[in-house]
């Protein structure tokens, strides 16, 4: 049992240190942020400022944040579009991100998306998006944790956490 944790775990950290965008000039209907950790954000700003999507959702948004506060950080050239940017205040966990993105792209129509979250959260994040709205194309953009290295406590004590969560909801999706 112990050798097949390790296998899965050295597989997860591969797939988490091997992944890089998807398709970096491919349109989708919108791009999605999942909030949580630095560079989301100004990434997804910047995917959307190069026109690659006119809808922008930001899932598990802090209730008192308002959008005119997310446009006065962008320091792009770019003036981007307020009308077309929407928060969403609900989630405050992976399952919350899918399940509020879920709601949003069946009011918009969405058929297709570029999610941006971390590159340790993209398995995940997938797996979560693929459970609730399994008919959506994904493009993956995980945005990479420079200042999170395996020489670190952090690395390990975050990695470890998440590959549990991983597992778990593997688990509970294929025993239920």
């Amino acid at each position: 049992m112990i050798l097949l944790w390790v296998g899965g775990y050295v597989a997860y950290l591969m797939w988490v240190y091997s992944i890089r965008p998807d398709n970096l000039t491919e349109k989708t209907d919108a791009i999605v942020i999942l909030t949580g950790d630095d560079y989301r954000i100004e990434t997804g700003l910047a995917l959307w400022a190069e026109g690659l999507a006119p809808e922008l959702f930001i899932s598990g948004v802090h209730k008192d944040v308002k959008p005119q506060e997310i446009m006065a950080e962008w320091q792009g050239e770019k003036t981007l579009p307020l009308c077309c940017l929407t928060l969403g205040y609900e989630a405050e966990t992976t399952i919350g991100n899918a399940s509020e993105t879920k709601k949003w792209i069946e009011e918009k129509h969405i058929k297709s998306i570029r999610l941006v979250t971390s590159a340790y959260h993209m398995p995940r994040s997938i797996l979560e998006f693929d459970i609730l709205s399994p008919d959506i194309r994904i493009i993956q953009h995980p945005v990479a944790k420079n200042d999170l290295k395996p020489e670190e406590e952090r690395f390990w004590r975050q990695s470890i956490t998440e590959y549990h969560k991983l597992l778990a909801r593997i688990l509970q999706k294929n025993f239920r």
